[in-house]
C-alpha cells in the first residue's frame, strides 16, 4: 500500500493495489467492504479471468477466494454478515466463504444465464437476474432453503439492483429501456421512478433512503426523486457530468465521478447541493459511446462494461467499457473515505481516498 497525495486537491490518497493485472473493486451498486470494516472485497485478473480476492485493510495481506474461468464480474455481492461473498456463474449463484474460500451452489437456474444481485438487508434473501431464452427475470431466492420466486418477467434486460434501507422494495435499472424502477417483494408494480424522455440519458441510481431516489441524467446532471416516480418531486441537485453514484450509508453524502468532461470525483450533499472534488482519479475512462449525447437503441450499456464469463478478459475500448478504467466511487462502511478504480498507472489499481476532517458536517 501507498501513500499518495492529490496534487490538486491535497486529498490523501492510498493505493491498495499494484499488481500487473487489472484490479477493481466491486460495483458502485454494492459496498465493497464487510460490514466490521476489515476486507475489501475485489476482482483480480491475475489468472487471466475475474477471480474474487480480499484485502485485510489493516495489513494489507491479500487473500485469492476464487479460481474460476465463468464468474460474472458485475455480480459479487457481500453477504450482510460478512462471512462470504455471493456472485453468478453462468447458470447459478455461488456462496465462497472469506475464511477459507469454501464455494458452495446457492441456486442454480439451468439453461440460464444469471447477471446481477443484491443482497436483502436482513440477509434472508437475494434478488438475481436471470436471462432465460427472449425473456428476463427478477427473483428472489430464500438463502436458507433455497426458495426462488419470482417478482417481475419481460422481454427486456434488468440492470442492478439494490435494496431499500428498509429492505421492501428493489431499485432497478431496465424493463422499459432508459428507466429506473422500483418493485414491491410483496406484490405491486413495478413503478418507473425515472423515466428517460426525449433527448435524455437516464442512467445509475441509488437509494437515499426509503422514500427517495438520486440518479443520474447523463450529460446534465444528478437528480432526486421521491420512490413513488413523483415527477414534481424531482429537482436538481448538481448540474454538471456526472457518470457513476454512489450513496453514503446515511444517504446523506454522494460519490460520484464525471466524465466528458472528467472534473474528478466529487462528494454531494443531496440535502444542501453543496459539493466538492475529493480527488482526480485521472482514469482513461474508456468506451466511445460515453463521448456521444444519447446512447444506442437497443443498447445495453453493462454488456460491453465487464468481463463476459466464460471469455478471457478484453482490454480493448467498446461501447462502454472496459469498466475497469472507470472509477466507480464507493463508501467505506464507516463513510470516511471512498474507494475507486483507476489505470493512471497504466494497469487498473483500487485506491482509496480520505475525506478531509470537517467535510460536510
Amino acid at each position: 500500500m501507498d501513500l499518495l497525495r492529490d496534487p490538486v486537491t491535497g486529498t490523501e490518497i492510498v493505493r491498495l493495489t499494484a499488481e500487473r493485472s487489472a484490479q477493481h473493486h466491486l460495483p458502485e451498486s454494492t459496498p465493497t467492504v464487510t460490514p466490521d470494516g476489515r476486507w475489501l472485497v475485489f476482482l483480480t485478473h491475475e489468472t487471466g479471468a475475474p477471480n474474487l480476492a480480499a484485502m485485510d485493510l489493516s495489513s494489507g495481506d491479500v487473500r485469492i477466494l476464487t479460481l474460476r474461468k465463468d464468474l460474472n464480474a458485475a455480480s459479487p455481492v457481500i453477504t450482510v454478515d460478512g462471512l462470504a461473498v455471493l456472485f453468478s456463474a453462468r447458470d447459478a449463484i455461488w456462496a465462497v466463504t472469506l475464511e477459507d474460500g469454501t464455494e458452495t451452489e446457492l441456486a442454480p437456474f439451468s439453461g440460464a444465464r444469471v447477471r446481477h444481485l443484491a443482497t436483502a438487508p436482513d440477509g434472508r434473501a437475494v434478488a438475481a437476474t436471470v436471462a432465460e431464452g427472449p425473456w428476463n427475470r427478477l427473483v428472489e431466492v430464500d438463502v436458507y432453503d433455497g426458495l426462488v420466486r419470482t417478482l417481475l418477467e419481460c422481454p427486456q434486460a434488468i440492470g442492478r439492483l439494490q435494496y431499500d434501507p428498509g429492505g421492501r422494495r428493489i431499485l432497478f435499472a431496465g424493463e422499459a429501456p432508459g428507466s429506473l424502477q422500483v418493485i414491491d417483494r410483496q406484490g405491486g408494480g413495478p413503478q418507473v421512478v425515472a423515466g428517460q424522455r426525449e433527448g435524455e440519458w437516464v442512467r445509475a441510481g441509488t437509494w437515499l433512503g426509503a422514500d427517495s431516489v438520486a440518479f443520474v441524467k447523463f450529460h446534465d446532471g444528478l437528480y432526486v426523486r421521491g420512490a413513488n416516480g413523483d415527477v414534481e418531486s424531482e429537482r436538481c441537485i448538481f448540474k454538471g457530468p456526472i457518470w457513476h453514484v454512489a450513496a453514503r450509508g446515511d444517504g446523506r453524502l454522494l460519490a460520484c465521478d464525471t466524465h466528458a468532461p472528467d472534473i474528478g470525483l466529487v462528494l454531494v450533499s443531496p440535502d444542501s447541493g453543496s459539493w466538492k472534488v475529493l480527488c482526480h482519479p485521472r482514469s482513461s475512462n474508456r468506451g466511445t459511446r460515453w463521448f456521444e449525447p444519447l446512447p444506442a437503441p437497443g443498447d445495453d450499456e453493462e454488456a460491453s462494461g465487464f468481463a463476459f464469463p466464460d471469455r478471457p478478459p478484453d482490454f480493448t475500448e467498446s461501447r462502454y467499457g472496459p469498466a475497469w478504467t472507470h472509477p466507480h466511487p464507493s463508501f467505506h462502511r464507516d463513510g470516511l473515505s471512498v474507494f475507486y478504480t483507476s489505470d493512471v498507472s497504466g494497469v487498473p489499481q483500487i485506491y482509496r481516498a480520505l475525506i478531509p476532517d470537517g467535510w460536510f458536517d
